[in-house]
């Protein structure tokens, strides 16, 4: 069986492979599927978290982040899991339709 941490360094080492412009599609969609299945296993909770907050650092960049996002809410998203996962998830997802309508 992989481990948790096996899982994440996989997922950061595709993530380093895939060109920028292809990197927040690569991470919505990731989130989406963990946000799915999320209720499974904890793990996908976890990574789910995780997506999106990468999402969320290509959206700081380009300066169409919210204030709702910030490092508290990344250690309570890993600390609760699934709740905050469904947190994330609606405010990347809230965040990333606002940025893709200023485009």
């Amino acid at each position: 069986m992989i481990s948790h941490v096996g899982i994440v360094t996989i997922i950061i080492l595709i993530s380093k492979l895939i060109s920028p412009s292809r990197k927040r599609k690569f991470y919505r969609t990731l989130a989406f599927v963990y946000a799915v299945l999320g209720f499974i296993p904890p793990f996908a909770w976890l990574l789910g978290g995780f997506a999106c907050h990468r999402i969320n650092l290509d959206l700081r960049e380009r300066g169409c982040a919210s204030e709702r996002h910030t490092p508290r809410y990344a250690v309570l998203t890993i600390l609760t899991l699934g709740l905050y996962q469904s947190y994330w998830w609606y405010v990347t997802t809230e965040d990333v339709n606002r940025c893709l309508r200023r485009e």
